[in-house]
């Protein structure tokens, strides 16, 4: 996941985890080389949950 970008940095990963949003390098890292963010990271109620949705770089 290391180099991902991150759309929506949050300022305690980093510190944590070594990554700006670890929602959205898992993503990214999970879809491919070439993907690209469908959706970027989602915070849920009480923030214990977060999401990102990532689409493949491949073409059919």
């Amino acid at each position: 996941m290391a180099g991902q970008p991150a759309q929506t940095p949050s300022p305690r990963q980093p510190a944590r985890y070594g990554r700006l949003s670890v929602a959205e390098a898992a993503a990214l890292a999970a879809a491919g080389p070439g993907a690209r963010l469908l959706h970027p990271r989602i915070i849920g109620p009480g923030q214990r949950v977060t999401l990102a949705l990532a689409v493949t770089g491949e073409t059919e």
